[in-house]
């Protein structure tokens, strides 16, 4: 038995794209069939609250990314409002974090994954553009959470 195991569906073209990246850098793995009516435990949480507010993050954080992305991008009065928009969704998550190590529940989850961007790639855009928007002054409990992602092992 493999290691690295895939869980997919035949018709789904994400599990494929994996399928063919796991093919295509010859790592050996394993392909399992997903049941659609009875899924195996994914990495949303159990209880229907926490799975909801995963989810909610996630996809609060996927709306977001363009914006910040755009922000780097721009000069002028469109970088101006780019930077507050970007500022006011920190100050979001900055306010979800206070005296929490991750988004959802105590271990790593699918709202952090979905946070990659922000942790990782925000950084390496301030460094890049000299335009910096993320400060341990301003944002104490997200570059705690950054810091918590980017050392997660």
């Amino acid at each position: 038995m493999e290691q690295v195991k895939l869980l997919g569906f035949w018709y789904s073209p994400f599990s494929h794209r994996v399928e063919w990246a796991l093919k295509i850098k010859g790592v050996k793995y394993e392909y399992i069939e997903e049941d659609r009516n009875n899924k195996s435990p994914s990495i949303l949480p159990k209880d229907p609250y926490d799975r909801a507010l995963a989810r909610f993050w996630a996809k609060f954080l996927d709306d977001k990314v363009a914006t910040m992305v755009n922000t780097f991008l721009r000069k002028g009065e469109e970088q101006e409002n780019g930077k507050k928009e970007v500022c006011e969704m920190l100050k979001v998550l900055d306010n979800e974090l206070k005296d929490k190590k991750l988004f959802v529940g105590d271990k790593f989850g699918f709202a952090d994954m979905a946070a990659n961007f922000v942790g990782l790639w925000l950084r390496i855009f301030q460094e890049a553009s000299g335009v910096v928007l993320v400060t341990s002054e301003k944002f104490p409990n997200f570059c705690g959470w950054r810091d918590e992602y980017i050392n997660c092992n």
